[in-house]
This record gives structure tokens, C-alpha cells and sequence, in this order.
């Protein structure tokens, strides 16, 4: 074989292996090794990222209006900041980006936008509608013990799962409409005294209920954990 024919050769080899190439080394280490090197689980800079840590942006200006009682801003603003909650998720699974940023991130800014406001109005008497105290007490002792029980797995080396339960999720959602529906009873100045108190208290139930699931679900892991580790 002369020179330019060795040439042509080595070219055509190269061009096999850049075409190739992926697919030989996904058949010589296996596709499940490829697969974890593609996967963005620690990527932080993503667009469902970015969705997550704007809500957390929106709470000091919804704590502004409804100090001030612009109620339409609050109002606005907040929807905003709780369409970022769907958005994120949406786009994590849409871009194939779930990131562990964006699993521990998410519930955070979640707890912050509602506890924020919770706390705010519970301070605000505008109308006959006032958030009592005893409902933000529950709401923060329900959060604290959820974080607890993280750090207690964390502290003794067992792995945390940051996915929530439906029940979580169906919290954090009536949570989101009781806020959106009290920022419209100050907006077309409603008083709807029994309603708004069913609300609460049926609010106040499906919390303790769902944080009762957290804790058996808690403490079923942590003895199945326990008995792995004999």
C-alpha cells in the first residue's frame, strides 16, 4: 500500500470511529454506564432551577404589598410565584434536567412563598378576615417537624428521598388557594366569615393529616434502614 493510499485509509478510520464511536463504547461498558454519564442530576444553572429560585425572588415584594395592602399586587405577584411551582416540575421533565439542587430547592421555596405569607397577613387586620395566629403556629410546627425529621435521617448517615407525597402536594396546593382566595375577599372587600373559617379549619386538618403520613412513612423507613444495617 503506497502513501496515499495509507493516508485515505487512516482518514476513512477516523471518520468511522467519530461516527462510531459512542455506540462501540456504549456496547463495550454498557448503556446504563453511558446513561449516568448523560444524566444532569448534578447540574445546578437549568431553567427549572432558575423558575425555583425566582418564587424565592417574589416573596420580599409579596411581603411588601401586603403590608402596604395592595392587595392587586399581592395577588398578582403571588400568582406569579405560585406558577413557577408548575412550570418548574414541567420543564424538569420536559428538558430532562431533574437536578439534586432542584429536589431539595423546590420544597424550600415552596415552605418560604407560603409560610412568608402566612406570617404577613397574620399581622394584617384589614378586614374581619384575619389569618390567626393559632393557624400560622400550626402551619410553622408542621414545617419544623418535617425538617427535623430530614436532619434526623441526614444525621444518622440515611439516605433522604425529597420527593412528596400527594398529600404533601395536595397541601401546599389548598394552602396556595386559601392565600389567592383571602387576597380576593380584600380586593372586592368579601367577608365571607363562615366560609373563611371552614376553610381554615378544614385546611388545618388536611395539614395535621398529611404530617401524620410524613411521620409514619418516616419512621417506617428508618426501622427498615435499621434492620438493613445489622
Amino acid at each position: 500500500m503506497n502513501k496515499p493510499d495509507r493516508e485515505q485509509e487512516a482518514k476513512r478510520k477516523t471518520e468511522q470511529g467519530v461516527r462510531w464511536g459512542p455506540k462501540l463504547r456504549e456496547q463495550s461498558v454498557g448503556k446504563k454506564a453511558c446513561q449516568r454519564d448523560r444524566e444532569p442530576g448534578t447540574q445546578w444553572l437549568t431553567v427549572s432551577n432558575a423558575l425555583t429560585v425566582s418564587r424565592i425572588i417574589f416573596v420580599p415584594f409579596i411581603v411588601y404589598s401586603i403590608f402596604s395592602w395592595g392587595w392587586v399586587a399581592a395577588f398578582i405577584l403571588f400568582s406569579l410565584a405560585a406558577l413557577t411551582d408548575l412550570l418548574d416540575g414541567y420543564f424538569a421533565r420536559l428538558l430532562k434536567e431533574p437536578t439534586v439542587l432542584g429536589a431539595w430547592l423546590d420544597p424550600v421555596a415552596d415552605k418560604f412563598l407560603v409560610l412568608s405569607t402566612f406570617g404577613a397577613l397574620s399581622f394584617v387586620h384589614f378586614s374581619s378576615l384575619v389569618l390567626p395566629w393559632w393557624f400560622f403556629v400550626l402551619m410553622v410546627t408542621r414545617e419544623a417537624i418535617l425538617a427535623l425529621g430530614i436532619l434526623f435521617l441526614l444525621f444518622t448517615g440515611r439516605p433522604v428521598n425529597m420527593q412528596p407525597t400527594r398529600g404533601g402536594k395536595l397541601t401546599t396546593f389548598f394552602q396556595i388557594l386559601l392565600i389567592l382566595w383571602l387576597f380576593l375577599c380584600y380586593c372586592y372587600r368579601w367577608s365571607p366569615r363562615k366560609s373563611y373559617s371552614m376553610a381554615l379549619l378544614g385546611l388545618a386538618f388536611f395539614a395535621l393529616f398529611s404530617l401524620g403520613q410524613y411521620v409514619v412513612m418516616g419512621l417506617t423507613y428508618a426501622r427498615s434502614q435499621g434492620k438493613n444495617e445489622r
